[in-house]
């Protein structure tokens, strides 16, 4: 760029490198090998205790109020199957599309299910990695672009809403931020740091990540755009050793395929070549069941991911009771995703100022390192995006969290980048801070009124669905009154989610029952009488219909209701 060397001085300042008034260690005119990590101050260090502590109470807390549904049931039962039958599962969890998982995810369940099936120290070991994933982003932010990039990214990271609620169930997906953080964090250190021994992790953690969840396969396709175009110096060794690593995680799903005709690869491909799931008007969720419909959404996705938008894939039916008593949490929200669009716009404009070639943006100088770091956050959302509308797929929410931490790492480049161009104004600067803490606040009190919400409820007529502490009280009552193996196999336990239509029950409370480990005590049920398991939070039922079942004697646990039917005549 043919700029004098004080203009060019001048725009370093207010990008990555230079807001700590230095060159971002990588680009032209620095020699060292990787970026200065210097000691963190009494300021800083409060600072973070306080992000990591709020974001502790907010994963850790009210475990009564966590979900526990069909997926999360399956995955412990198929945890608790390897640790007590030795079967070494050799498929996950079912996909949206229709194929099995490779079984990654219960592969990381295991080492804490074998030391407890209790609930709160599973989850407990889940909400830690959503935790470890908000630190991944500070260290991000601190050494690769500045300290207060990192405190305000992992301050962004630690009370967005669908950060907390994407790390506190036994779902693959909670697994997804801590893997996608680590990934970026990888990449960094490549790029950025010249570490060329990282190329390891660049391999091997998507690769995982794919094992955990398809979606795995558009955060591949970012990394291979970013390494495309930026072409670090790597060791082959390394990346090799990534790629036979992830190859011999993925075996068992290999050799499960061969026996099986490689069912779900050709499942997955005739959705991807003909994704014809049903929802034929791009709808957010069921108008009858409140669960979630996948849909062609993507950009909403991908804004509402990064705080609480589209909280109805959640809560479904339940949205409109919800957001009634939401004012300031809503404009927070919407000013956070305003934020991060401004962030991807900015970042775009240094990356294409940055390619040599390239005369788009003449008045913009940057360094080489900090158009290698702004193409790195971009390619990170927008391949993905794009990736996913390439191939048409219907879409949820959920897959998106592999965006983790690039919005937040977006938000607070572009809030430091405002702070520096305020300058010395105080007012400008106040401004800057009271939005900052008006949109952490408004995440805050997002999230909590969530919890109110469903502690409130029971639960939620959505995804959601009925509270563990429900669950876990109607369970208790069938272990103690029953065996309820045996009510399973004798067709006597059913579940009804459409009126007059008995099915086997999903397997969570049958599966909480087991894990309370109650043998039946007194009289117990009759004998051959029938119970018919009905969850408010997923059926929808008329006036008429509630008014029929009335006829039958039940016990209520919150939304659950268990009603029985009189014995059959022998």
């Amino acid at each position: 760029m043919n700029r004098s060397k004080k203009k060019a001085s001048t725009l370093n300042t207010g990008h990555f490198a230079g807001l700590s008034g230095g060159r971002l260690p990588g680009s032209r005119g620095d020699s060292s090998r990787s970026p200065r990590f210097t000691g963190i101050g009494a300021g800083e260090l409060a600072g973070l205790a306080i992000i990591v502590g709020t974001a502790l109470f907010l994963r850790f807390g009210r475990w009564d109020l966590l979900e526990f549904k069909g997926d999360e049931a399956t995955a412990l039962q198929l945890a608790l199957g390897c640790i007590q039958q030795g079967r070494l599962p050799t498929a996950g969890l079912m996909s949206s599309i229709g194929a099995a998982n490779p079984p990654l995810f219960i592969y990381l369940l295991i080492p804490i299910v074998a030391l407890s099936a209790n609930l709160a120290i599973i989850t407990s070991y889940i909400a830690a990695s959503g935790t470890a994933a908000v630190v991944v982003c500070w260290h991000i932010g601190r050494k690769y672009y500045s300290p207060a990039v990192g405190l305000i990214a992992a301050a962004f990271f630690a009370v967005s809403p669908w950060a907390v609620i994407y790390s506190r169930k036994i779902w693959a997906q909670d697994f997804v931020p801590v893997f996608a953080s680590l990934t970026l964090w990888a990449l960094h250190a490549l790029i950025s740091g010249k570490n060329r021994r990282a190329i390891f992790w660049v391999v091997l953690l998507p690769l995982c990540l794919i094992q955990i969840h398809y979606s795995g396969f558009a955060l591949t396709a970012a990394v291979g755009c970013i390494l495309l175009l930026l072409r670090p110096k790597f060791d082959w060794r390394f990346a090799t050793g990534g790629a036979v690593v992830a190859f011999i995680v993925l075996i068992p799903f290999l050799y499960e395929q061969t026996n099986n005709g490689w069912a779900d690869f050709h499942q997955g491909a005739r959705t991807l070549g003909n994704d014809a799931r049903s929802n034929p008007n791009d709808l957010l969720i069921d108008p009858a069941s409140g669960s979630s419909l996948s849909n062609h959404h993507y950009l909403t996705h991908a804004l509402g991911i990064m705080n609480g938008g589209e909280i109805e894939e959640l809560i479904g039916l339940s949205k409109w009771d919800f957001e009634k008593d939401l004012t300031l949490e809503n404009w927070a929200l919407w000013f956070q995703q305003l934020v991060f669009t401004s962030g991807v716009v900015y970042l775009l404009v240094l990356g294409a100022a940055g390619i040599r070639w390239s005369n788009t943006f003449p008045w913009v100088t940057v360094e080489q390192g900090e158009a290698q770091t702004a193409w790195m956050l971009v390619f990170w959302v927008v391949v993905p995006t794009l990736v996913y509308l390439g191939v048409w797929l219907k879409t949820a929410l959920s897959y998106f969290v592999l965006f983790y931490p690039a919005p937040f790492l977006f938000c607070a480049v572009i809030g430091q980048e405002l702070w520096i161009k305020a300058k010395a104004s105080l007012f400008l600067k106040a401004l800057l801070c009271g939005t900052l803490g008006f949109i952490l606040a408004g995440n805050l009190s997002f999230i909590l009124h969530l919890y109110a919400f469903v502690a409130r409820n029971g639960g939620a007529h959505g995804n959601y669905g009925t509270i563990l502490s429900y669950k876990q009280q109607a369970a208790i009552y069938l272990a103690r009154n029953a065996d309820v193996r045996r009510l399973q196999s004798e067709g006597r336990l059913l579940q009804m989610d459409r009126f007059g239509e008995g099915n086997p029950p999903q397997p969570d409370i049958p599966l909480l029952a087991l894990l309370a480990n109650i043998s039946p005590q007194g009289p117990g049920f009759p004998s051959h009488a029938g119970m018919l398991i009905i969850d408010r939070n997923r059926a929808s039922f008329t006036d008429d219909q509630w008014a029929r079942l009335d006829a039958f004697p039940r016990q209520e646990f919150g939304p659950i209701e268990i009603y029985f039917s009189p014995p059959k005549a022998k």
